[in-house]
């Protein structure tokens, strides 16, 4: 865990039973902060609960898509989640949720808004951020293996070029 401090809410699906979402009460969460949330699961002592899907309209505009294990309204287990901004720019996030983030392995695609996926990461995560050890693909072929935090290569670790070269540092 990152050693944040975050408080639980709970939210009312259009289907009737709550979502639990971990937030930071210092900073406004889509999440938190969503004009509808739909969910075509189940539903348990009248939380969210069983394998579904969740969709949550933001109130800025932005769509968050969860299809995955929910367990008594906090995602749970093995799950994906898409984040679709506004503008159409994408983020597809892959892996095991622990407490409403993923911790451990997972994968990441940015995609920009045309459609091209920007760069793919797969490697370890922190609360749904990619911390620690993993590997990295750009657009433009080249490959990133190593140390990142927050999506960005960061300590030691090497490069490798579409055309065969390396650089390590």
């Amino acid at each position: 865990s990152s050693g944040k401090v975050l408080s639980e809410i709970e939210r009312k699906t259009t289907k009737g039973c709550k979502m639990r979402f971990q937030v930071d009460p210092n900073k406004p969460s889509e999440q938190s902060e969503g004009k509808t949330i739909e969910w075509n699961g189940g539903c348990k002592n009248g939380y969210v609960h069983g394998k579904g899907e969740v969709k949550i309209l933001a109130s800025n505009g932005h769509r968050i898509v969860y299809k995955g294990e929910i367990l008594e309204g906090r995602e749970e287990g093995y799950g994906t989640t898409e984040f679709v901004r506004t503008d159409g720019k994408k983020v597809f996030l892959s892996g095991i949720k622990q407490r409403g983030f993923v911790q451990g392995d997972g994968r990441m695609s940015v995609i920009d808004s045309s459609g091209k996926t920007v760069v793919v990461y797969t490697g370890n995560f922190i609360d749904d951020r990619p911390v620690g050890r993993g590997e990295m693909e750009f657009q433009d072929g080249v490959i990133y293996q190593g140390d990142v935090v927050n999506l960005v290569p960061h300590g030691v670790g090497k490069f490798v070029y579409p055309n065969g070269s390396l650089y390590e540092g």
